[in-house]
């Protein structure tokens, strides 16, 4: 049996006042997946100097820094089917306030959603964009682009339930808006984009990326032990 190939993609959202994830706002499927991202961490230490140390100052933890993501995304216009344009200004426009956070006094940038299969997922904000076109029409239009992003991840809000703490009492709904993903959906609902599988096999979805506007979804409950009840 062939493996199924699973595209990578990135879901923009609107952020909540108090610094979570809000509506989606867009969605970017890679037409090519990464051939390779990378990953980093780092920590402060404070030293404390101490003159009767002959080994030098002791040092003290102060704290973890996010980690960060770089990853570069392949867009083109034969590939994926549709202008390359709109996603890299939506990228772009993803490292400035949104106008509702603007209007709500607490301007914020969108956050966004980095998944690629069923391990990775990193909710993060746009630390920098790079965009290198690479191929034009006649007319000077972009088809083909390299974009090279700096994701730095969010910490989880305080007070979101992790869905493996505890059951859901039962399945709920949800209709499909316009920009919503079967990811999009999953992370709203149970923090765990990966879970988009449960919602698809709930509702006998053969093509996850092909769902239409108003479709009412079941969305379901999850028990202690992190599997669909």
């Amino acid at each position: 049996m062939t493996a199924t190939v699973e595209k990578a993609f990135l879901t923009i959202f609107q952020p909540t006042t108090a610094g979570g994830l809000g509506p989606p706002i867009g969605q970017i499927f890679f037409h090519f997946n990464p051939r390779e991202y990378s990953v980093s961490r780092s920590v402060n230490w404070r030293p404390s100097p101490n003159p009767a140390n002959e080994e030098g100052p002791t040092s003290e933890f102060t704290g973890a820094q996010p980690q960060t993501m770089d990853l570069e995304i392949f867009l083109d216009e034969d590939v994926g089917g549709r202008p390359i344009v709109p996603d890299i200004e939506m990228l772009l426009q993803a490292t400035v306030p949104t106008t509702l956070s603007k209007m709500l006094k607490r301007p914020s940038p969108p956050f966004v959603l980095f998944g690629w299969g069923p391990t990775t997922s990193v909710r993060a904000y746009i630390k920098s964009v790079n965009v290198q076109y690479t191929r034009f029409e006649g007319r000077g239009i972009p088809t083909r682009a390299v974009v090279k992003l700096r994701l730095e991840e969010l910490p989880l809000v305080p007070g979101l339930q992790n869905p493996t703490s505890g059951a859901r009492e039962a399945s709920r709904s949800h209709i499909v808006q316009a920009g919503d993903s079967l990811a999009s959906i999953a992370y709203q609902e149970y923090q765990e984009p990966n879970r988009w599988r449960d919602i698809a096999e709930a509702n006998d979805i053969d093509d996850p990326m092909r769902i239409p506007t108003g479709t009412r979804l079941v969305l379901p409950a999850v028990g202690s032990n992190g599997e669909q009840l």
